[in-house]
């Protein structure tokens, strides 16, 4: 019996960028209601979604992504908008090559361990609401800094709540 995971490979951002774009949210959720915010933990840029995952193949794929090189730099965050047909506002901001580099270096190496992902093409971008139908495009006035790091491997689970959260699979207790 195997024991599968719902996983994702992400950056998180750093503990500054993830407290501005709480902020955001919660402003942007009061001209948007019913919104919810995506809790500040849970904020991340998905590189690749993988789904369910067994946990006995989580290792393998943390090795090869601990080969992968971190990204330095920032990736300045300068607009919002939405997603209509999926019911989110999201963050982003210009097109960098580095995270397309990673985020296809990311695909290969699953690619190379077998590991089936979701192969749509990679829009980076940040989820802050949940649930809004209203079109939004808008300019920041002051840009977000999101300091890039390295890519990590991701696991969705409910908490004793029920709520959803995000944790690196280095703090997932063995099955």
């Amino acid at each position: 019996m195997t024991s599968d995971l719902r996983c994702f490979v992400a950056l998180r951002p750093d503990p500054a960028c993830a407290a501005a774009l709480e902020a955001l949210a919660r402003s942007l959720a009061r001209r948007n209601v019913p919104a919810r915010v995506v809790d500040r933990g849970n904020l991340h840029l998905t590189l690749a979604f993988i789904g369910a995952l067994d946990a006995a193949r989580a290792p393998a794929i943390v090795a090869a992504l601990a080969t992968l090189p971190a990204l330095s730099g920032a990736w300045n965050l300068d607009r919002v908008g939405a997603f209509t047909a999926a019911r989110v506002i999201w963050a982003a901001g210009a097109p960098q090559p580095q995270l397309f580099e990673l985020a296809a270096r990311v695909r290969h190496a699953l690619h190379a361990q077998g590991v089936a992902f979701d192969r749509r093409a990679f829009v980076p971008h940040v989820t802050l609401l949940r649930g809004p139908s209203a079109a939004l495009d808008e300019a920041l006035p002051v840009p977000i800094a999101w300091r890039l790091g390295p890519a990590e491997l991701l696991v969705s689970a409910r908490d004793a709540g029920h709520r959803l959260r995000y944790r690196p699979w280095s703090a997932t207790p063995p099955a």
